[in-house]
This record gives structure tokens, sequence and C-alpha cells, in this order.
């Protein structure tokens, strides 16, 4: 299955897609906070400022799923929802281009 996720902390979010199942990406992001390597995101450095790691698994919400997408198809899709959101937290667009 196909999931594309929001994160939202006040009025900042982040928005994302996997194939694996949610409670596993989002263990993934929470597992990357506390990494040399990744404090240098957008999304992991507002929850570290913030304190927010304790509450991460909190702040996710569905925004679609469907059966499971190719990476084409579910890239489309992730870029649609961010497009529509314009998360202030995403620092790619679903296509890893960065944004200006």
């Amino acid at each position: 299955m196909t999931t594309i996720y929001k994160f939202q902390f006040n009025n900042d979010s982040y928005i994302g897609s996997t194939n694996s199942s949610l409670e596993y990406r989002v263990h993934e992001h929470y597992n990357c906070m506390g990494r040399e390597r990744c404090k240098h995101i957008k999304l992991y450095k507002y929850c570290n400022d913030y304190l927010l790691r304790r509450d991460f698994n909190k702040l996710v919400s569905v925004l679609e799923t469907c059966p499971k997408l190719e990476r084409t198809e579910r890239t489309k899709l992730e870029q649609h929802y961010i497009d529509l959101y314009k998360p202030s937290l995403n620092m790619r667009n679903a296509y890893g281009i960065k944004k200006k």
C-alpha cells in the first residue's frame, strides 16, 4: 500500500510518501533525528529545536492511501500534495530537486 502523509507542527508542515508501513516510515524519521549527518535537514532540525521528538508520532496524519504505486506514480501523487499544501519543512520537491 502507498501512503501519503503529513507532519503538522502549528503553521509548519512536511509531506512525504512511503510504500512501507507508515509506522515504519515514522520510525525511520525518528531515528534520523539523532544522527549527526541529518541535523541540517529542516524537518529534523525543527523537531530537535522545538523538542518534538517525544511526540513525533502523534504529529503525523494520513492524506491518502491507495494500492502500492511504482516510484514514478507515487512521486507524482506526493508532488500533488506538496503543491497543494506548500509545506515549509520539505527541502526538496517529490522528484528530489531542491526548492529555491
